[in-house]
């Protein structure tokens, strides 16, 4: 496959977390309880096919899963070769020792992202960002934290993090699982414009939902009750659906004239290309299926 060496390849190892956030969006359909020795032996044929140039380990949270974790970058052809980053709550990090210790357990690593937010602090206190950001120094390991929010006012919360230097992705909330549940999720004022000339966010990714399969959503379609368009048992199979040949090819403008959905049509929330994906796709696909 061409490119296939610039593949980021994200695992969800599981879906059970020892923190609760209401603002979670792993749904039932994103991935289930625990990996299985069948996937844990699909992912190790994949990434000896594809040689991805990163892997991602998330959850749930992935180091509940270590095990599998072990034995998927143990089994596989070079690991070194391959940078391997874990999304964590670091609820490990009670002290820089503690820290240190689980970080070892991985055979390889080589980067950190620590979920820190103001959902997160209510399980975790900002000291285990300090805790792990110290151990991923000693361990010579990268370190950066993604920080979610509902509101530009949550980005306040930024300055109790006073690590300079340290990279922070910002990610709004969407409107799955338990945000969903609880009703949060990031709200614009307006439709954004600048929308209609952004392409998927994810091209260049591929996510494994464990029970499910391999995708390049990592929202939306792939926690439909019907995900079977979108998710997919193997990577050619997802490469040759449709969908991704939608996703990959053109802009959310012409996907959105391809649907035929009117731009007055459209809701502030469509300003995140996710949602306006979730509501433009099925549409040509249901279009393309009735012809």
């Amino acid at each position: 496959m061409s490119g296939a060496g610039n593949l980021e390849l994200g695992i969800t190892v599981g879906t059970r977390c020892n923190f609760q956030c209401r603002h979670c969006i792993v749904d039932r359909n994103l991935g289930r309880k625990k990996i299985s020795s069948r996937e844990v032996s699909l992912q190790i044929e994949t990434i000896n096919k594809y040689h991805p140039r990163s892997l991602i380990f998330t959850g749930g949270e992935p180091t509940l899963y270590i095990k599998e974790i072990t034995k998927i970058l143990s089994a596989i052809d070079d690991p070194n070769k391959i940078r391997t980053r874990i999304v964590t709550n670091g609820h490990f990090a009670i002290s820089p020792a503690s820290a240190e210790k689980t970080l070892r357990s991985f055979s390889v690593l080589h980067s950190v992202q620590m979920s820190y937010d103001k959902f997160h602090a209510k399980f975790a206190p900002v000291t285990h960002i300090y805790n792990l950001f110290e151990a991923c120094a000693k361990l010579n390991l990268s370190f950066s934290i993604v920080c979610a929010i509902e509101s530009p006012l949550d980005l306040v919360f930024l300055n109790s993090i006073k690590l300079p230097g340290v990279p922070i992705t910002i990610q709004k909330v969407l409107s799955i699982g338990n945000a969903k549940k609880n009703a949060i999720e990031y709200r614009y004022k307006r439709v954004d414009g600048n929308v209609f000339k952004k392409t998927c966010p994810n091209l260049g990714k591929l996510v494994y939902n464990c029970g499910f399969g391999f995708t390049t959503c990592c929202a939306f379609l792939a926690s439909a009750s019907d995900n079977r368009n979108y998710v997919h048992p193997t990577v050619e199979i997802h490469r040759r659906s449709r969908f991704y040949k939608l996703i990959s090819r053109f802009s959310f403008g012409r996907l959105l004239q391809m649907s035929g959905l009117p731009k007055k049509n459209l809701s502030p929330a469509d300003s995140d290309p996710c949602v306006l994906c979730s509501h433009v796709i099925p549409r040509i696909l249901k279009s393309e299926n009735s012809t």
